[in-house]
C-alpha cells in the first residue's frame, strides 16, 4: 500500500492504518502528495515546478518524488509476487493527532514531514514539501479547480539565506543530496538510475545559492 500525506490527513487513511503482514506491507510517504507536478510535466514536458498547478487553477503545487519512489515500490512488489523477498518495511509518519476526524502530520524545523519513506528531497531539502493544500484555499479555489487542488499538495521553496545557513555552500548541499539518495537506494526506496536522475537535478540546483 502505497500511501502520501494527503492520504493520511484529508483521505483519512489514518483510520485504516493496520499493521504489516504476510500480504500487506504500507509506506507512508514523507513530502509526497496525492498527485503532485509531475501528472502534469509528464504531459506538457519541463522540469519539476510547483508553478505547474496555475494550468489547473491551483497555486502552487507538490514537486515531490512520488513519481521515483511508485517506482521503487512497483519493483518491490514485483519482486515479491514472483516469490522474491517481502518490500522493506516502511518507518510510518508521525502524526499530531491520529485521534482526530483529520489527522495532520509531525514536521520538522524545516516544515517537512517526520518519519515516514523517506526521500532526498526531504532529507535534504531546497523547499518544504507537503501534502496539504497551500494556506489560505478558500472554496472559491476549490470550486475553481472542481476540488483537484485539494489533492496536489503544495510547496514552499526556501530562500537562498535559508539555504545558506542550512547547507552554507552548494558543494555541501550537492553531497548531502546525493548522501540522502544513496541511503534510499540502500534502504530500498530508490532505484539507483532514478537516483542519478535526482542527484543531477541537485546538481542543477547550485544555481540556488547564487
Amino acid at each position: 500500500m502505497f500511501e502520501t500525506e494527503t492520504d493520511l490527513t484529508l483521505l483519512g487513511f489514518s483510520h485504516a492504518r493496520q499493521p504489516d503482514s504476510a500480504f500487506v506491507h504500507t509506506w507512508e510517504n514523507a513530502g509526497l502528495s496525492h498527485a503532485d507536478a509531475h501528472f502534469i510535466r509528464v504531459i506538457i514536458g519541463g522540469p519539476r515546478d510547483p508553478n505547474l498547478g496555475k494550468l489547473l487553477g491551483c497555486t502552487s503545487i507538490n514537486a515531490g518524488q512520488q513519481h521515483e519512489v511508485i517506482q521503487a515500490a512497483l519493483h518491490q512488489f514485483i519482486g515479491w509476487a514472483a516469490g522474491g523477498s517481502a518490500p522493506p518495511a516502511g518507518t510510518r509518519l508521525q502524526l499530531v493527532d491520529d485521534s482526530a476526524a483529520q489527522a495532520s502530520i509531525a514536521r520538522d524545523a524545516n516544515g517537512n514531514a517526520r518519519g515516514g519513506v523517506r526521500n532526498p528531497l526531504v532529507d535534504a531539502p531546497t523547499a518544504t514539501l507537503t501534502g496539504e493544500p497551500p494556506p489560505g484555499t478558500t472554496s472559491a479555489d476549490v470550486a475553481k479547480s472542481n476540488g483537484t487542488c485539494l489533492l496536489f499538495g503544495h510547496t514552499i521553496p526556501f530562500t537562498r539565506a535559508k539555504l545558506v545557513d542550512l547547507y552554507g555552500t552548494a558543494d555541501n548541499y550537492v553531497a548531502a543530496f546525493r548522501k540522502a539518495a544513496d541511503k534510499a537506494v540502500a534502504a530500498g526506496f530508490l532505484l539507483r538510475p532514478d537516483a542519478d536522475a535526482l542527484i543531477a537535478e541537485a546538481e542543477a540546483n547550485r544555481a540556488l545559492f547564487s
